[in-house]
C-alpha cells in the first residue's frame, strides 16, 4: 500500500534541500503549464502505480478527481480532498471527503470539525522548520507567505507550541489520525503520538529532496507508534513506486529487519486503512 500519495500532481523539476516553502514557490513559479494538477495526470499515475504492483492507496488531492481514478485502476484504498483557509474557519468542511492540509494553512475549527467526524483523516505535520517557527513565534517564512497570499492574520495567536502539541491542543489526536511526514518530530512528541495511538506515514525519498533529513524512524518503532510507508508527489520524488522508498529506509535503517518493513507496507497499512473502509 501505497499509504499517501498525491496522484494528481505531474512530475516537475523542483528545488530541493532548501525547505518546504523555497521547493514550493519553485514549482509553482515555474510558469510550465506541464506543472499544473489535472485529472489526466490522476489517471495516469493511478495506472502507474497500479503497474508497480500496489494494490492500494490513500490519496490527497484539491480537485476532487482522484477517486474516479483510484476506482479506473482497481486501487483499493481511499481519496481525499485537502481544505485550506487558514483565517477563516470552514465548519462543516463542504466535502464529505474532505481532510485538512496543514497546522499552517488549514483554521484549528476546520481541523477540529473534521476530526470530529470520527472517521480516519489525515494532516500533513512537522516536515520542516518554517512550520515549527510559526507554530512558536507566527513568524518567519510562513507568515509572510499567508500575507502574500491575501489571508487576514490579525485574529491569529501562535500556541507556542511544536505541530503535534498544537494538534493536541486542538483534541484531535487519535486512532483516526494519518500524520504524514513528522520529519522533525522528537522525544516527548514522539511519546505523545504512542500515547494517543495515531498512524504516522513516512515519506523518506520526499523528505530527502525536500529537507535532506529523515524521521525519527527508530524512535517510532521502539515507542510502538504504528507506521505505514507512502511515496508523496512525483514533484518530490523519482517515481511512486513505495517499494523504493522502502529501500532507502534499508539503507538508512539497517538493523531493522526486512519484516519490519513489510509490516509498514501491509498490516499497519491496511489496519489503518480497515478504520477508513468502516
Amino acid at each position: 500500500m501505497n499509504a499517501h500519495v498525491h496522484l494528481e500532481l505531474p512530475a516537475c523539476e523542483s528545488l530541493g534541500g532548501q525547505g518546504f516553502l523555497p521547493w514550493l514557490r519553485s514549482w509553482r513559479d515555474a510558469g510550465d503549464p506541464r506543472a499544473k494538477p489535472s485529472a489526466a495526470t490522476a489517471r495516469a499515475n493511478a495506472l502507474a502505480v497500479s503497474a508497480f504492483e500496489t494494490t492500494a492507496v490513500v490519496d490527497v488531492g484539491n480537485l476532487g478527481v482522484s477517486e474516479a481514478a483510484r476506482q479506473e485502476a482497481g486501487l483499493e484504498g481511499c481519496a481525499f480532498r485537502e481544505v485550506f483557509g487558514f483565517d477563516e474557519p470552514m465548519a462543516a468542511a463542504p466535502f464529505e471527503d474532505a481532510t485538512p492540509h496543514a497546522p499552517y494553512s488549514t483554521h484549528a475549527d476546520t481541523i477540529r470539525d473534521v476530526a470530529a467526524r470520527g472517521r480516519p483523516w489525515t494532516i500533513h505535520v512537522d516536515e520542516d522548520e518554517a512550520e515549527r517557527e510559526f507554530l512558536f513565534s507566527g513568524g518567519g517564512a510562513w507568515l509572510n507567505m499567508l500575507l502574500a497570499a491575501g489571508r487576514d492574520l490579525r485574529g491569529w495567536r501562535p500556541p507556542g507550541l511544536t505541530p503535534v502539541r498544537y494538534l493536541d491542543s486542538l483534541g484531535v489526536l487519535g486512532p483516526n489520525a494519518l500524520l504524514v511526514h513528522c520529519t522533525l518530530t522528537r522525544d516527548t512528541d514522539l511519546d505523545l503520538l504512542a500515547e494517543r495511538g495515531v498512524t504516522v506515514c513516512i515519506c523518506p525519498r520526499s523528505n530527502l529532496h525536500i529537507t535532506r533529513r529523515l524521521p525519527d524512524v527508530m524512535g517510532l518503532f521502539d515507542r510502538g507508534v504504528r507506521v505505514v510507508i507512502g511515496t508523496d508527489s512525483l514533484l518530490s520524488a523519482p517515481d511512486l513506486d513505495v517499494r523504493n522508498e522502502v529501500a532507502v529506509l534499508q539503507e538508512a535503517f539497517p538493523a531493522v529487519s526486512g519484516d519490519r518493513w513489510d509490516r509498514c507496507l501491509y498490516d499497519d497499512a491496511w489496519a489503518w486503512l480497515d478504520r477508513s473502509a468502516s
